[in-house]
């Protein structure tokens, strides 16, 4: 876990301008894993763990805004990502990442701060 937290928390080294399709996410409240790879398959750890289509695809990094829906077996979650400060864990990431969860109570509202993964 000190490594995953360490990998999307990695603020101390400055990275060069580069393009991504990848994203990496950890929730606020409640405590989630969220990543985007190759700009549309979900690995989201939630409700278990799953893999899910994000539609549309992942925009190029530096977007500002951008609206996708998490697409499951029977429903399509709505996503809203954007170019926003998110403090997490004593540190600021660049994105921040909301997501609406059906639950019993109507639409439960998830917030993330995510981090562009660095090309490899």
């Amino acid at each position: 876990m000190k490594r995953l937290i360490a990998l999307i928390c990695g603020l101390a080294t400055p990275a060069a301008p580069q393009t991504s399709d990848s994203l990496l996410c950890l929730g606020t409240r409640p405590g989630f894993m969220f990543m985007i790879e190759d700009a549309d398959i979900v690995s989201f750890d939630y409700l278990g763990d799953g893999r899910f289509r994000l539609d549309p695809p992942l925009p190029a990094e530096g977007a500002g805004f951008s609206r996708h829906e998490l697409v499951t077996a029977s429903e399509r979650w709505p996503i809203f990502i954007e170019t926003r400060a998110c403090p997490i864990l004593g540190g600021t990431l660049d994105i921040t990442m909301e997501i609406a969860v059906p639950s019993s109570a109507g639409q439960l509202p998830l917030q993330a701060c995510c981090k562009w993964r660095d090309a490899q």
